[in-house]
């Protein structure tokens, strides 16, 4: 029965190693969450004084761009690590439509019960922008109603990944920096020494200054050029982490991010990634009343890619992904969450499912954080990458891939943004 249902299916698989320090926790609620059959979006406001400023609350309502994949295709993520909560009540909808409301296998991407798949569009129904009068054709599908808890859960996976200190072993030149820093930073106090370690939790305000920036033994400034490494293995998964200072305000790294068009600038990887579907935003978010200026929860983007990667020693991989940003609280700056999408053309034309290297590779979660450092809101911030995947290669080979890929890409942000400053001028 599996063979015939993906007979009728045409199924595409993922791969891609994406390429990204902190000081200050960032706490995410880890609780399960349960969703309802409305597009409700989880709660991440925070609370504040009824002395403060006086702010309003808005409400912003972005319909999202036509899609450029077939109406009746279908966009699943993995589920097995989104702490989601099965809803009773839904249960009772047509199996074919049980993505919609609670992770559950899919034949059509995985023979195993074990693996689970929430759907984020609905090819149930249709929107139209009305503002996209020069478009023939305008639609989209709309976001099914577990998609928002789904891209809430991982952001907090996201978070897990990149702030693990205890998952992560630093490459040799990074351990010797923790090192320097560590020996430099306690010199001068009394107190008993303690292990080196370094601070990987999420920040809630601007990092301070030093962040990056020290002395190392000779006495000799390093940290501003440097890019850090780290692996770690999970499992059957490979695991990835690099951060680095980049000459460039956090906005401009976060907005080069998240535009497809200039994936190219900065991956040498890349030979090109585009836009296939976008969701329409629906967020609330503060204002201030006496200045206008926004507050957290603006920049969001949620939307599935389309791109092409050349990794070196391999035939050229096409990966479709879930990508999606936004701003961290208290000015921090930006976060970016992505993990491998399954697109399934309901009713397809029987076409063969993807080649067995692709069924092999699987982004199961990648962030990269944009922070902001104290004093330096438009010359400089901070870049983390991180990503746990799989793919068809061996671990030792992978590893080294992956942190190539990392470090080539923050050197190039680097250099494009010195180019760009340069050519400004």
């Amino acid at each position: 029965m599996h063979k015939d249902n993906r007979a009728q299916t045409k199924t595409s698989n993922s791969y891609v190693i994406n390429g990204f320090l902190s000081n200050r926790a960032l706490s995410f609620d880890r609780t399960e969450t349960t969703v309802s059959s409305s597009e409700s979006l989880p709660d991440d406001s925070t609370d504040h004084d009824d002395d403060e400023i006086d702010a309003v609350v808005v409400s912003d309502v972005t319909p999202p761009p036509p899609q450029i994949i077939p109406m009746t295709t279908a966009i699943y993520i993995r589920a097995n690590d989104l702490h989601i909560t099965n809803n009773q009540h839904q249960q009772q909808q047509p199996k074919q439509q049980q993505h919609l409301y609670n992770p559950a296998p899919n034949t059509n991407i995985s023979n195993s019960t074990d693996d689970l798949f929430v759907a984020i569009n609905n090819i149930q129904q249709t929107t139209t922008n009305s503002s996209s009068p020069n478009n023939n054709d305008n639609s989209s599908t709309p976001s099914s109603p577990i998609a928002r808890t789904a891209v809430h859960q991982l952001y907090q996976r996201g978070i897990e990944l990149v702030s693990n200190e205890e998952l992560w072993t630093p490459e040799k030149k990074t351990g010797t920096y923790i090192r320097a820093r560590h020996r430099t930073a306690t010199a001068a106090t009394t107190n008993r020494p303690t292990p080196p370690s370094h601070n990987m939790a999420v920040p809630t305000s601007p990092l301070p200054s030093s962040a990056l920036l020290h002395t190392g033994d000779k006495g000799a400034a390093i940290g501003s050029d440097a890019v850090l490494t780290w692996s770690a293995v999970v499992g059957s998964h490979n695991c990835v982490r690099s951060e680095g200072v980049v000459e460039r305000d956090a906005g401009w790294v976060y907005d080069l991010l998240i535009d497809s068009t200039r994936a190219r600038a900065y991956n040498r990887l890349s030979l090109g990634r585009e836009d296939l579907w976008v969701m329409g935003t629906h967020r609330e978010r503060r204002v201030l009343a006496t200045s206008g200026d926004n507050g957290d929860g603006g920049r969001e983007v949620v939307k599935v890619v389309r791109g092409r990667n050349k990794p070196p020693m391999m035939k050229p991989v096409v990966f479709h992904s879930l990508m999606c940003g936004r701003e961290l609280e208290g000015g921090a700056g930006y976060v970016v969450v992505t993990r491998t999408a399954r697109l399934v053309e309901e009713g397809g034309d029987g076409v063969s499912p993807p080649s067995p290297p692709s069924l092999l590779s699987e982004l199961y979660t990648g962030i990269m954080l944009v922070l902001r450092i104290e004093g330096c809101n438009d010359d400089r911030c901070v870049l983390v990458n991180a990503s746990e995947f799989t793919a068809p290669v061996p671990a030792m080979m992978t590893k080294r891939i992956g942190l190539t890929g990392m470090v080539t890409m923050i050197q190039d942000i680097r250099k494009l943004g010195v180019e760009e400053v340069s050519s400004s001028r």
